[in-house]
């Protein structure tokens, strides 16, 4: 009986260090490990979001500084009008205003008068007339502009209304242009004329913008028409020789004319714009 319960003593002690032996920690280590790389994933699930949203921070981040530089330099040209230098300043991101200076050049006038007078809204006289009046001018230019999705591309089609001034123009007017344009004037055909003329126009243009960067470059077609004008008081010594000026009733019918049949359109436009 003493043997039996040592034995039994002995066979109970092996069990129990089996229980705890080495032959047991695989099945521990394994559950660890198991535990740790569900961790280790989770916590990379947790970083990709953060990281992707850092990326999607900074390339917002970036889409703002160009979007939002509010002041831009145009260089460009407004066919038959002017070329010159345009200033824009966003005050939305979607509005904004437009100053411009120019010169209207007599070259540009020449191809209006041939181009004015195939489109048929204009015959041949009375766009020379009216390039007669402004040719060799200085332009200036206001507008108010639209632009809905500048901000989303950095560009795309825009509208604007403005008023335009042209002033200081050469102004030597053929007598054959305004008695064909102007029958009821009573001008002598052979005898050039001289008025200086300064015009006042309502303006409306639309176009695109295709943006490279901070450099764009804008396409428009426009239309100007002129609202009031006024000439210019000249004394005997100002006028050029071989030159004579309006009667005050041949002055009245010239500026009806102007302001009737004073419509410049289309208008084709390239500008190239950079941000500053």
């Amino acid at each position: 009986m003493k043997l039996l319960a040592v034995l039994s003593f002995l066979f109970l002690a092996v069990s129990s260090q089996g229980e705890n032996s080495p032959d047991s920690l695989p099945v521990n280590s394994s559950s660890t490990l198991t535990i740790s790389n569900n961790k280790t994933a989770e916590s990379q699930s947790l970083l990709v979001p953060d990281e992707e949203r850092l990326i999607e921070v900074e390339s917002e981040s970036q889409t703002e500084n160009f979007v939002l530089s509010n002041s831009i330099l145009e260089v460009g040209l407004e066919y038959p009008m002017n070329f010159g230098i345009q200033l824009k300043y966003m005050f939305y991101d979607f509005s904004y205003v437009r100053f411009g200076f120019g010169f209207i050049s007599g070259f540009f006038l020449e191809s209006f008068e041939k181009l004015s007078a195939s489109l048929g809204y204009l015959n041949e006289h009375e766009s020379n007339l009216l390039s007669d009046a402004f040719r060799n001018s200085m332009y200036f230019d206001l507008r108010f502009g639209w632009i809905p999705y500048f901000k989303k591309m950095g560009g795309g089609p825009y509208i604007e209304l403005g008023l335009s001034n042209t002033l200081l123009g050469k102004g030597e007017l053929e007598g054959s242009h305004l008695s064909r344009s102007i029958p009821e004037g009573s001008y002598d055909e052979l005898e050039t004329y001289s008025a200086k003329t300064t015009a006042f126009n309502g303006t409306v243009h639309i176009g695109y913008s295709i943006p490279f960067e901070k450099i764009k470059f804008n396409l428009e077609l426009g239309v100007i028409k002129i609202l009031h004008t006024s000439l210019m008081n000249l004394s005997e010594d100002q006028i050029p020789i071989g030159s004579q000026l309006l009667s005050k009733k041949q002055e009245r019918h010239f500026q009806n004319f102007l302001e009737e049949r004073g419509w410049i359109f289309p208008t084709f436009s390239g500008w190239i714009s950079l941000s500053f």
